[in-house]
């Protein structure tokens, strides 16, 4: 009878055991997502001013379009009135694109991997960074495939691991003067698809290379950074089946590598919706 209760006992404590250690995986698993989406918010942050500007320039040349249309039309100028209207189109067009970028970046996605376009992902999160990457006069150079590669990812986290690596490049080069370049180029592989992103900035410090995807660890100041964006694009790629690296060019400036699983070829594919940026 008391090794009866004392079986007892201890299977209850076991049972009670299993339930926290399910809890507090259960806490983890939030935790982490919280901290990915925080992350996420923090970089869309970073770009606001980018984004506030790309908006107003359009929304003023809009106003004086319009403002253009009714004298024109004062004068029975229709047909260059008609072109004004089609250049407030355009314009509200543009728009458009730059709300879908951010709506697509910002919002939370399924956990599961599926399988995503990398060409048309890439090509949102430059769009992202367009307006910097000009200002910065960032030459880019393209070395991607013509047919669509498809990887195993989570759609919008892909697009905020390569938001935030090609932001990331784009601070390293803010540190040496022109020429400035990045380097964007994948190939496919016997186990999945490679991304490699280059630039030609500082590159990597002996130090940064051994831990540049470690959480909180940061060659930037208190205000640029806390050192958590190279640390959720790891945690994220992981989550993919995939494998993030950093080593330095042999030619100068850091190059970084996405190893993606491959994945199975969509039934239809959305085309980018601003590659002129």
């Amino acid at each position: 009878a008391e090794r009866t209760s004392d079986l007892e006992g201890l299977n209850r404590r076991l049972k009670q055991e299993v339930l926290e250690r399910e809890h507090a995986q259960q806490e983890l698993v939030r935790a982490q997502d919280d901290l990915v989406q925080a992350g996420k918010l923090s970089a869309l942050g970073t770009m606001s001013a980018s984004i506030s500007h790309e908006l107003n320039q359009p929304l003023a040349a809009i106003r004086s379009y319009a403002e253009n249309a009714e004298v024109l039309l004062d004068h029975q100028r229709t047909d260059d009135a008609r072109g004004n209207l089609k250049l407030i189109s355009e314009l509200t067009g543009r728009m458009a694109s730059i709300i879908a970028h951010l709506r697509a970046f910002a919002r939370r996605d399924r956990h599961a991997p599926e399988s995503v376009a990398l060409q048309p992902a890439l090509d949102d999160a430059l769009a992202l960074l367009a307006k910097r990457r000009r200002s910065m006069e960032v030459e880019l150079i393209r070395d991607l495939p013509a047919a669509t590669l498809w990887v195993e990812a989570g759609e919008t986290r892909l697009r905020q691991v390569l938001g935030n690596l090609l932001a990331n490049a784009l601070d390293a080069l803010t540190e040496k003067g022109p020429p400035r370049k990045l380097w964007l180029s994948a190939q496919s592989t016997a186990d999945g698809v490679n991304l490699y992103i280059r630039d030609n900035g500082p590159g990597f410090c002996l130090e940064a290379l051994g831990r540049a995807g470690e959480p909180f660890y940061t060659t930037k100041t208190r205000t640029q950074g806390l050192g958590l964006g190279l640390a959720i694009c790891d945690t994220l790629m992981r989550a993919f089946g995939g494998e993030l690296s950093f080593a330095n060019h042999k030619e100068g400036g850091a190059l970084i590598t996405l190893k993606l699983r491959a994945g199975a070829p969509g039934v239809s594919l959305q085309p980018s919706e601003d590659r002129s940026a």
